[in-house]
């Protein structure tokens, strides 16, 4: 491997921002991007020694140690780093190592083979699997467990892949090295545990050294790809350590023989002959003729008792047989008795045959959804793990296989698990499973923390498997490498959990939408990519056939006439392969009909007479609904789209527009659209409107508490299809009523021009040092008690701050008699002294929109404890200006909210009071958010107190929009909804 051209060195002085800025890598002749941070974490990838002491924060002024940990360290203790990124795994002594380590220098950094890369060969020399693990306070520590195994428990079966996949050693050697190595930066001393076991691999032992090696040169040979000159040490190595073995002559006979060193090959051939004279294989060798096409035989070790017995344990733990015909196994394993009332959740086309019931969530008139019959003798039911229909404890045993990886809300599946079961079993893939051999409709990475007994789900950030499926033709041509990963070591590429009433387990969701841009179930073109990247990583593998089923999903979900194209010419290319020729002429006829008139469909106003979309809404009032509409539009418009408006009159206010905008939006009033439009409708749902001569109608609508109003269910599933901003409202939709097939998200959008974070601030009178800001329609709904209350009782009025409160009343209060309500609120709810609060300061005066910018920048704060929002455009605004923005962790916001970007302020949810509906009479038996008055209180202190870590949050906010939330985005998902609506209807 040679890197031709360095990694790029920006010249930056912040290691925060140096890890989160992409480096470009010049890497067997192609230029390639290479994040710094993963979904793993920080990633310290193979990089030159001055990029690495940046990462690592190394003052060039520092001493720098570096050592190979075979090898003792010198004796003075005078240097301030040091690095060690070999030999950690070969150590004879990894205590005395460590402490060693402690007293050379204050602060360091280790880098060990990671125990996933031991299990797919690690190297004979290596006797430590070596790990980072947590405690309960969550302290990390250093662990060595002994190696207990010398045979490769994957069978070296991808150490080809490193010598002939330029993409798969990218991955292994940079974009992940964190998942193939264990990485750990420490500073003033460390935490580690060394688990020796007497049992364990013993490089040192002549006997098993002799053996790791000789399986590794053996492997070698067997899946090839491998230069023999790199299998000829550990082939040598074996013979030197047991030169009476005779597969280890042989083994080095084969290797000699690749390396065209044909006479000594025949010697090693006799010499294995004459130590096995019953061979016939070693004997055939023997009489081969010199010549580097003859067929030779390469004897395999004896097979371990793994691949031999259905073992019950393995140096991981337990093993639950979980595979394809191990059903009777797999109840053993549970402890299910012939009394237990066992329920199976989304056992597919083939659910445990113990189960008295079996749900799953893709049942057609008994089909399953990969279109299989489903073999079944007990009920079957067609439902959701997220909200399971039966009692609570309603069986005694459930089991859940490779169904949450799936799912939206891991916790509240995992909660309904727990809660119709008194005791149960689930399991999903791991990451090393996620990385290797994951499949695209995959939503989560999931790990167990047994410490804690915690699941984790990480929200997946690809869409293509880190290592490329390159373990997948193995699983299908080669029986012992398919059942050390998916029968005996299975515990080690799934996570496998078992619970009871008193064990039970813990659940973590780490939904981090900005590290995870990979949404299959939410965007058609990510799920398009991912199904036809899966396809073309087996295709390329050498399994056309396998690929076929991908192939086909990409076809049917390319939401666009490019990735319909594309994904065209990846299944004419798989049916070319399998000269399948039926299919081949109707590919070539679907490509001649896409390339000659479709992509036109919705190219620029200019270029095409009629709009095929008419977009339906109160375009000209002030209301949320208007200013949403008014920026789909105008984002449309700034991509080169131009689609017929229509006004849907709401009430008799107008907004005043920049004049630029409002000549946009009297143009596309006027633009004429085709006699069988697709036609939006932008509303409140009672009142959407379904037009008959459109080919298909959509509602765009949201709500804000945890269910819907009767009427609105009715009036959405009247639609064909309603688009809604949220995960949040799709989830609320479809627990009211609203026909899942029906819902797609398609979230709000920014103009982020505006947005100046360095504009002028506008002049508040009075306003103090610090001032916080809220902003909103003055409604009980909107938190105003709770940020009056948490304000004047966490600051005193010496203390250099105010609270600016920007509101307006849609039930017609005026500020008097806001400002009279405040008063009476704190003085006979709260108990204050009117006198002796600190500053809150009403602002009343109507700001043009194109102010409002001045308005956030004139405040250091961001604040509204809302108790519900249907998308909460004032944090999206403070947030595009680079605000710190403190809001309430539920309801619509979080589309665009997370713990990374904002300060979430925790909650209990609660029936709405009647004070409340009464005020709002369609909240009436609905649930909201209560904010928390201490975490508010606690939050206004935190980024008053410290305000850089608050202004890092705001920054971070407003980066967050601009890679999500812009004017390009939106038009390209509203494209891509309309090229999907012009496809499907």
């Amino acid at each position: 491997m040679t890197v031709t051209q360095a990694l790029t060195q920006p010249t930056l002085t912040d290691t925060n921002v140096l890890w989160s800025t992409p480096q470009t890598l010049y890497f067997e002749r192609k230029s390639r991007t290479l994040p710094l941070t993963n979904f793993r974490g920080r990633n310290y990838p193979v990089l030159q020694p001055e990029l690495l002491k940046k990462l690592l924060d190394v003052n060039i002024t520092e001493r720098v140690l570096e050592v190979d940990a075979t090898r003792p360290i010198p004796s003075q203790s005078e240097y301030d780093f040091v690095l060690i990124r070999q030999g950690l795994a070969s150590a004879p002594d990894p205590a005395a190592l460590c402490e060693r380590l402690q007293t050379v220098a204050p602060r360091g950094f280790l880098e060990a083979p990671s125990p996933l890369n031991e299990y797919l060969g690690g190297d004979p020399a290596h006797r430590w699997l070596v790990s980072v693990e947590k405690d309960r306070e969550g302290k990390e520590a250093l662990v060595f467990r002994r190696k207990p195994f010398g045979r490769s428990i994957f069978r070296h079966a991808l150490r080809g892949r490193l010598h002939n996949d330029a993409d798969y050693r990218f991955a292994w050697e940079y974009a992940y090295r964190n998942v193939t190595h264990t990485q750990f930066a420490w500073e003033i001393g460390f935490a580690y545990r060394v688990e020796d076991d007497p049992d364990g691999y013993d490089p040192d032992d002549p006997e098993q050294r002799a053996e790791a090696h000789l399986d590794r040169a053996i492997q070698g040979v067997r899946f090839g790809n491998i230069p023999p000159v790199l299998l000829l040490p550990d082939a040598e190595q074996a013979v030197m350590l047991n030169p009476h073995s005779a597969i280890a002559q042989n083994t080095l006979g084969c290797v000699l023989w690749m390396l065209n060193r044909y006479a000594e090959a025949n010697k090693a051939f006799r010499e294995a002959s004459q130590l096995a004279p019953m061979h016939e294989g070693f004997k055939k060798n023997a009489r081969a003729v010199p010549n580097a096409a003859s067929p030779l035989h390469l004897e395999l070790l004896p097979p371990m008792r793994e691949d031999m017995e259905d073992i019950k344990t393995n140096f991981a733990g337990k093993v639950y047989y979980a595979f394809v015909n191990f059903d009777a196994r797999l109840a053993d394993d549970m402890g299910i008795t012939p009394t237990d009332r066992v329920l199976d959740v989304g056992g597919g086309q083939r659910p445990l045959k113990r189960a008295d019931v079996s749900i799953d969530f893709d049942v057609f008139e008994g089909a399953h959804r990969q279109g299989l019959t489903i073999s079944r003798e007990k009920p079957l039911v067609c439902g959701d793990v997220q909200r399971l229909p039966f009692a609570t404890k309603a069986f005694d045993v459930a089991c859940c296989r490779m169904v949450l990886e799936h799912v939206m809300n891991p916790a509240l599946a995992c909660k309904e698990l727990q809660r119709v079961a008194k005791r149960g079993f689930l399991e999903t893939p791991n990451t090393f499973w996620e990385c290797f051999y994951g499949h695209p409709t995959h939503r989560w990475v999931i790990e167990w923390e047994a410490e804690t007994r915690t699941i984790v789900f990480k929200r997946k950030p690809f869409d293509r498997m880190p290592f490329h499926s390159a373990i997948i033709p193995l699983l299908y041509t080669q029986g012992d490498v398919q059942r050390a990963f998916e029968v005996s070591f299975r515990n080690l590429t799934t996570t496998q959990v078992s619970w009871d009433e008193e064990h039970p387990f813990e659940v973590r969701v780490e939904d981090d939408t900005e590290d995870a841009p990979y949404d299959y179930m939410g965007r058609a073109e990510d799920a398009t990519r991912g199904s036809m990247n899966y396809a073309r990583d087996i295709f390329t593998s050498g399994l056309a056939p396998v690929a076929v089923a991908e192939a086909e999903d990409a076809l049917k979900l390319a939401p666009n006439p490019v990735l319909q194209e594309e994904a065209i010419r990846l299944r004419l290319e798989i049916a070319t392969a399998m000269n399948d020729f039926p299919k081949i002429s109707d590919l070539r006829s679907q490509l001649r009909t896409l390339t000659t008139g479709i992509n036109t469909k919705f190219v620029p106003q200019n270029q095409t007479r009629l709009s095929p979309v008419i977009w339906s809404a109160p375009l000209l009032d002030p209301s949320g609904y208007a200013d949403e509409a008014r920026h789909f539009l105008f984002a449309l418009e700034s991509a080169g789209v131009s689609v017929a408006a229509r006004e849907l009159r709401w009430s008799n206010k107008v907004a005043a527009l920049p004049r630029e905008r409002e000549r946009i939006l009297q143009k596309l009033l006027q633009t004429p659209a085709q006699a069988s439009p697709i036609r939006i409708s932008h509303i409140l749902a009672p009142s959407l409107q379904s037009d008959p001569q459109a080919r298909v109608n959509v509602g765009r609508t949201m709500f804000e508490t945890d269910r819907l109003p009767a009427d609105w269910v009715e009036a959405c599933n009247r639609m064909d299809e309603i688009w809604v901003p949220t995960e949040f409202n799709r989830e609320t939709f479809t627990f009211a009523g609203v026909r899942p097939e029906k819902l797609r998200v398609v979230p709000g959008t920014i103009d982020l021009a505006p947005y100046n974070p360095h504009c002028v601030p506008l002049s508040i009178e009075d306003a103090r040092g610090y001032n916080f800001l809220s902003l909103f329609d003055w409604q009980i709904r909107k938190g105003w008690d709770v940020l009056i209350r948490a304000f004047v009782e966490e600051f005193s009025m010496s203390e250099d701050v105010s609270l600016t409160i920007k509101t307006h009343s849609s039930f017609g209060y005026s500020t008097e008699k806001i400002v009279d309500m405040v008063s009476t609120y704190l003085t006979e709810s709260v108990g204050c002294d009117l006198n002796r609060i600190p500053l809150v300061i009403f602002q009343d005066t109507n700001i043009p929109d194109a102010q409002m910018p001045n308005l956030y920048r004139a405040a250091d704060c961001f604040v509204l404890p809302t108790r519900v929002e249907g998308w909460g455009r004032p944090f999206m605004e403070a947030m595009a200006m680079g605000l710190p923005v403190i809001g309430t962790g539920w309801s619509g916001q979080t589309a665009f909210m997370n713990e990374e970007n904002s300060f979430l302020l925790d909650y209990t949810l609660t029936e709405v009071p009647e004070s409340s509906w009464r005020e709002i009479p369609t909240y009436q038996g609905h649930r909201w958010a209560e904010p928390s008055l201490s975490h508010l209180r606690q939050l206004m202190r935190e980024v008053f107190e410290d305000r850089k870590t608050a202004k890092e949050m705001g920054q971070r906010a407003r980066t967050h929009l601009e890679e999500s939330f812009t004017y390009s985005h939106i038009a390209k998902t509203l494209l891509s909804e309309f090229e999907r609506l012009g496809a499907r209807f």
